[in-house]
């Protein structure tokens, strides 16, 4: 168990390395992201995620370089992206990533130029679920507030073309969903404790 005075000076170092290259960060920033506010929030979560204080100096700054230049706004909690620590296995360290949740995804399609809008949701076993195909696809979703919704069957994704007034939808059931983490290794999102099932479904439906 590290010291509580030890870690306390890791976070102070891991803040003060952050604080080292705010400048250079801000100057990749986009004018529509708080530069500001994304170095106070990458400096707070060394104190809410301690095992970022133990990842590499140059992959912490790296993941922050990452979001400044996608342009996404930093949260600390699962929004559009955040930070977290995980073991390489191949170096034996540990190395800070970005993780982006669907929000992040839903930002940068938008940003394409392509969608007029796009939006995910997960289905649940109790939910009305219905999938129409032929030349009138669509879906038809609905469940009742009050009632619990049990585990989750499946999500989808809608989007609007651009100056189109139909949409179109992608559904992935459960299995599908756990082929693409299989065939991608799960990835880091997935044994990020802070990153609930629900989010990861609406990430993979927007991606694809």
């Amino acid at each position: 168990m590290v010291p509580l005075g030890g870690y306390k000076n890791k976070i102070e170092k891991m803040q003060d390395l952050i604080e080292k290259h705010s400048v250079d960060i801000q100057k990749l920033v986009p004018l529509h992201v708080d530069s500001g506010r994304m170095i106070r929030v990458a400096r707070a979560a060394m104190t809410r995620k301690p095992e970022l204080t133990e990842c590499t100096e140059i992959s912490l700054i790296a993941a922050i370089v990452e979001a400044a230049v996608l342009g996404l706004k930093l949260e600390t909690r699962m929004n559009h992206c955040w930070l977290a620590g995980f073991k390489n296995n191949r170096t034996g360290l540990r190395d800070a990533q970005l993780l982006m949740g669907y929000e992040g995804y839903i930002d940068l399609a938008h940003r394409s130029r392509m969608l007029d809008s796009i939006y995910a949701e997960c289905v649940y076993k109790n939910d009305e679920f219905k999938e129409h195909l032929g030349t009138n696809k669509r879906i038809e979703h609905d469940y009742d507030p009050d009632k619990d919704r049990g585990p989750i069957i499946g999500v989808y994704a809608v989007a609007y073309l651009r100056g189109s007034s139909r949409p179109i939808h992608e559904y992935l059931p459960k299995a599908r969903i756990m082929k693409l983490k299989a065939r991608g290794g799960g990835g880091p999102a997935w044994s990020d404790p802070d990153f609930g099932e629900p989010g990861m479904f609406r990430a993979k439906a927007i991606k694809q």
